[in-house]
């Protein structure tokens, strides 16, 4: 099997580094590449992240980035100079912030008994620091009553607010979500941005990565893209990761 793992450092490298150390412990099943945009680099970020390809056995490309093209659009420039390097896209591209890390060694081994083409897209079993479960982002597309919901939601922050407190009282009587009593793949609309996995089979029958916007939009945008294609986006609860979000 082979793989990148393409991921997007801003300022700050340490969650960088927790996520390069965390494939320290993870087996490898067959080639690993990994793809960092360093965006908005400083000689103190490119220096600190040329110091994890020495110190580490792992084959890490350092692209660097002088103004911040954000999470996705860097994710996609980056994996365009993968495949130039490369030639050729391999059989998995994991894209991920880097403020992620790999808990399960046997990570890379349940994803490569996975069938690629049959799972074109897949959005693993993510995890924040609070033990909530981030996937599935959504199990179907917005109904007209949710778009209005969100409507209202965003149409002031103290309302917002309003909302996100009722919201947070109404958990006490609902602690378990649906995707806790998830255990088998599912296929959804839409998973969680913070880690998404494509294979090559996407990318060879037409997907894309959307750069057309800077934050807060590749959910959506792979979910349309997946259903324009007629492609399948599956939860997969057996692969773990944990999201430090925001560190």
């Amino acid at each position: 099997m082979n793989l990148w793992i393409v991921t997007v450092n801003y300022g700050e490298t340490s969650p960088t580094k927790s996520l390069i150390d965390s494939l320290s412990d993870v087996e490898f099943i067959g080639s690993i590449k990994v793809g960092i945009a360093d965006n908005s680099a400083s000689n103190e970020s490119t220096s600190k992240l040329k110091q994890l390809t020495k110190a580490r056995d792992l084959d890490i490309t350092i692209f660097t980035n002088k103004k911040n093209y954000y999470y996705w659009p860097a994710a996609k420039k980056t994996i365009n100079n993968l495949k130039k390097k490369f030639g050729s896209f391999p059989d998995w591209i994991i894209i991920c912030n880097n403020d992620i890390t790999f808990p399960d060694k046997n990570f890379f081994l349940r994803l490569s008994e996975i069938n690629n083409k049959e799972y074109p897209i897949i959005g693993p079993n993510i995890t924040n620091s609070q033990g909530k479960r981030l996937n599935p982002f959504m199990i179907a597309p917005l109904t007209k009553l949710e778009r209005m919901f969100w409507d209202v939601y965003f149409f002031s922050y103290p309302l917002s607010g309003f909302i996100s407190y009722i919201k947070n009282i109404l958990r006490v009587f609902y602690k378990r979500s649906y995707s806790d009593k998830l255990t088998a793949n599912q296929k959804v609309y839409a998973v969680h941005g913070s880690s998404i996995i494509f294979s090559k089979h996407f990318f060879q029958n037409g997907g894309w990565i959307d750069d057309n916007f800077e934050m807060y939009g590749e959910e959506l945008t792979v979910a349309e893209i997946a259903k324009k294609l007629n492609m399948p986006v599956t939860f997969v609860p057996q692969l773990q990761i944990v999201h430090n979000e925001h560190s």
